[in-house]
């Protein structure tokens, strides 16, 4: 026998026709409520997850405006030490010759 018509059984045994009726009534709205409060809270979580998507693309793009940034930052800074070292040899050898 299942074990909730065995409850069933022995709540109706132990406690008569109107306890056991409000006992089961008062169980089945506890499992309702805890189904509703589990999809409010899926709800909250699906919410949660979405605004760490929207920072999380966010910061993405940041860094990778960051990444640019710097890359051209170096870029311009490797071209001008290179023409300042060549402008360095050339007046090395002038000095020289």
């Amino acid at each position: 026998m299942p074990v909730a018509a065995k409850l069933s059984r022995k709540l109706y045994e132990t406690l008569g026709d109107e306890a056991a009726e409000a006992m089961v009534s008062w169980m089945d709205s506890v499992e309702r409520n805890r189904a509703e409060l589990r999809e409010v809270a899926d709800l909250g979580f699906a919410r949660i997850d979405a605004r760490f998507g929207e920072t999380d693309a966010r910061i993405d793009a940041r860094f990778a405006e960051a990444d640019a940034r710097w890359t051209r930052a170096l870029e311009a800074f490797r071209h001008e030490s290179r023409s300042e070292l060549a402008e360095l040899r050339e007046d090395m050898h002038a000095g020289f010759a």
